[in-house]
């Protein structure tokens, strides 16, 4: 019932929300569920998400943008690159997965967003 509550108001406030997130890694892993396993040499950064009306806006560290259009599904917020199979979940607990795709290489990255200041 506490996940349903939280979709729920999640839903109502992703339009207007902002989140700044950070990694817990320094670099993106295979796996990083519970470590880092088969940590790779590409590095993580942080991020910040913009919500919109039925998509994010992502603004990463390095200053590179990305449009993703906003899901909300039973595990929380999902965005997905509009070009690409790349995207970002956030739980209603704000912890987030982001997964990318290098080569033919599936990595991920995990990590805490709070609401911007």
């Amino acid at each position: 019932m506490k996940w349903a509550a939280a979709l729920l108001a999640m839903a109502g406030a992703a339009e207007a929300e902002t989140l700044e997130c950070a990694p817990k890694f320094k670099v993106f892993c295979a796996n990083a569920h519970v470590a880092c396993a088969f940590a790779s040499r590409i590095p993580t950064q942080s991020f910040r998400v913009n919500f919109g009306e039925g998509r994010g806006e992502v603004e990463f560290a390095d200053g590179s943008r990305s449009e993703m259009k906003l899901g909300i599904h039973h595990s929380g917020r999902v965005l997905r690159a509009v070009a690409g199979p790349d995207w970002i979940r956030i739980d209603p607990e704000n912890h987030f997965s982001h997964r990318i795709h290098h080569g033919r290489q599936a990595l991920m990255s995990v990590g805490r967003c709070r609401a911007a200041d």
